[in-house]
């Protein structure tokens, strides 16, 4: 589950993947603030393709910029691996591990949407 989203966060460097210009300069920024916008702008564009971007801010050290990254997957994808923002780091990373090995899978056949897990 994805808690709300944090008031104040508008608008995660992920594993090895496509990169785009549009809002992932604040991907890794030190203010958890810009982090969270780069996050949101990423989401938005709507393209399955980016998801690998968000994977690694599952890991962030800030609660809501692992929240934002989990539904920006979700919204990416259309699908969602069960995550909570205030799990231990361990739990968390082996949520981030999942979905880069999902995401690994899918870029290897090709499909961006058909081996996400729910």
């Amino acid at each position: 589950m994805v808690a709300a989203v944090a008031p104040g966060m508008a608008g995660g460097a992920g594993c090895a993947s496509p990169r785009t210009s549009q809002g992932t300069a604040g991907l890794e920024d030190a203010d958890p603030v810009q982090r969270g916008r780069a996050v949101q702008a990423v989401a938005q564009q709507g393209d399955p393709s980016l998801a690998p971007l968000l994977v690694d801010r599952l890991e962030d050290e800030d609660a809501a910029v692992r929240m934002l990254a989990a539904e920006g997957l979700r919204r990416l994808t259309g699908q969602a691996i069960e995550f909570e923002a205030d799990w231990p780091a361990t739990k968390r990373a082996a949520v981030a591990d999942q979905w880069r090995r999902r995401l690994a899978e899918s870029a290897s056949t090709g499909d961006e949407q058909s081996h996400y897990i729910h």
